[in-house]
């Protein structure tokens, strides 16, 4: 998803993780998803937020969009915090805290890839207009092109094509050509998972409605490859993310024994846990004991293992 003249992104995969960009600065998070107007109705005010905090929802807001992280950084440096997140009307909607001065700014991003209705933002004429756009471009007067929908013999409904994406029959024909057969997909590794074998594991839980609980743990395989379990899916890595995974959890301090923070003591909502193998024994780390620093590395260590 991305802004129109601002460069903010998100992007989210199936693991309920996401990831936001805002210049420079990012961050990556566990995400759950709430029917805002189905439970509270627009604009009213829910005691359900992550960690207890209220909110009030928008106009046309559909669904609310909770984090455990919401800090934008770069490295250590929180420069923008997200105050809220939303989807309505085909957008989802943040508003950032620039850290430095308590502004806040609102963005609307828009599905990259998506066709764009009439009376949405994010069109760009020929002529360089960008912005709210009807049948006619309001900078020069030029025909907005708009593809014909089409409904194929198999009842699907798209945008004019040569092919139908989902049977893909010829337009205009009514034979069905040969499919191409398909490759088989590939096997996950069927690996036996002993505890031993744990060099690294995270996991969240969020108490939302339905609860989100996700977790990721790192298997030793061989001296190149290492076995990735992120909610039950495995895939093989490189060897080589145990180095930056380290790194993440000696500059949060999680390796030195004597690191407590009692900022996150009591705090309602969920939990976030690191484990990880230092030596000969096994280290397991969490939120309510090492506070804020341990969620920070769960978001980077996923993110870390989402790009391995």
């Amino acid at each position: 998803w991305k802004s129109s003249g601002t460069p903010c992104t998100v992007t989210l995969d199936e693991y309920a993780n996401l990831e936001i960009t805002f210049g420079n600065a990012g961050l990556n998070s566990s995400y759950s998803v709430i029917e805002t107007n189905s439970l509270y109705g627009a604009g009213s005010m829910s005691m359900m937020g992550f960690m207890g905090q209220a909110y009030e929802s928008h106009p046309g807001e559909e669904l609310r969009i909770q984090m455990n992280n919401t800090s934008l950084s770069i490295g250590s440096n929180n420069l923008f915090t997200v105050k809220c997140m939303w989807y309505g009307g085909q957008n989802i909607n943040i508003e950032l805290i620039d850290l430095s001065d308590g502004q806040t700014t609102a963005h609307i991003l828009t599905r990259e890839g998506a066709e764009m209705a009439f009376g949405q933002t994010g069109y760009i004429c020929e002529c360089g207009y960008s912005g709210p756009i009807g049948k006619f471009c309001p900078n020069c007067g030029k025909a907005v092109e708009v593809e014909k929908e089409y409904t194929c013999e198999c009842g699907y409904r798209s945008k004019s094509a040569n092919f139908c994406p989902n049977c893909g029959r010829p337009i205009g024909c009514s034979v069905m050509p040969e499919p191409e057969p398909k490759a088989d997909p590939e096997p996950e590794p069927d690996v036996p998972l002993k505890p031993e074998d744990v060099l690294i594991s995270i996991s969240t839980f969020i108490t939302t409605n339905p609860p989100v609980n996700t977790y990721a743990t790192v298997y030793r395989f061989s001296d190149t490859q290492l076995l990735l379990d992120c909610n039950g899916k495995r895939r093989m890595i490189s060897a080589d993310v145990l180095k930056p995974a380290m790194e993440i959890i000696r500059r949060y301090r999680l390796d030195d024994p004597d690191f407590k923070d009692s900022s996150a003591m009591g705090i309602m909502g969920g939990y976030a846990t690191v484990g990880f193998k230092d030596g000969d024994r096994f280290v397991n780390t969490s939120l309510q004991t090492q506070g804020f620093a341990v969620l920070n590395a769960e978001n980077e260590l996923r993110g870390l293992f989402n790009k391995s």
